[in-house]
């Protein structure tokens, strides 16, 4: 799952210039949505990353998002190759 692909699915974009204000009023909307999924998700992983996603959006952070999200990828290579 790609960065933009997971935050596309809560946050809809129409090309248009917008006001801080609009975005965190967008991303707080997101992140209740995202919360949902959350709630609903079974997998573990997937639960970690849109919990990362929804961090990111409520703090308007993204970096945070795209450096524990490599984090979470690595640690999931390493554990899949721990099994083998």
């Amino acid at each position: 799952m790609q960065v933009e692909n997971l935050q596309s699915q809560y946050i809809k974009s129409d090309g248009k210039e917008k006001t801080l204000q609009q975005i965190l009023c967008e991303n707080i909307k997101a992140s209740e949505c995202l919360r949902c999924d959350i709630n609903k998700e079974i997998d573990i992983f997937k639960m970690l990353d849109m919990s990362l996603l929804c961090i990111s959006l409520m703090t308007n952070d993204k970096s945070f998002y795209e450096q524990n999200r490599e984090k979470l990828i690595n640690y999931i290579c390493n554990w899949k190759e721990k099994e083998i």
